[in-house]
């Protein structure tokens, strides 16, 4: 998972300029949805087995 401060319009590439943070051992459980429009995900942090709720203007859904 990846959390971009609002600063920051480019890719991923250039995401050590910004203000990103990482969150790499984390599972996407649930979107959160207000008025039909995505607006972050609750996530469980795999490493310590707690639940995150990360709010966002923009959600990107990326499978692999």
């Amino acid at each position: 998972m990846l959390h971009k401060s609002n600063k920051s319009k480019n890719t991923p590439l250039q995401s050590l300029k910004y203000d990103t943070h990482y969150f790499i051992e984390y599972f996407a459980l649930d979107l959160i949805m207000e008025e039909g429009e995505c607006r972050g995900v609750i996530a469980l942090n795999l490493e310590d087995g707690t639940i995150h709720r990360f709010k966002s203007k923009n959600t990107i859904l990326a499978t692999g």
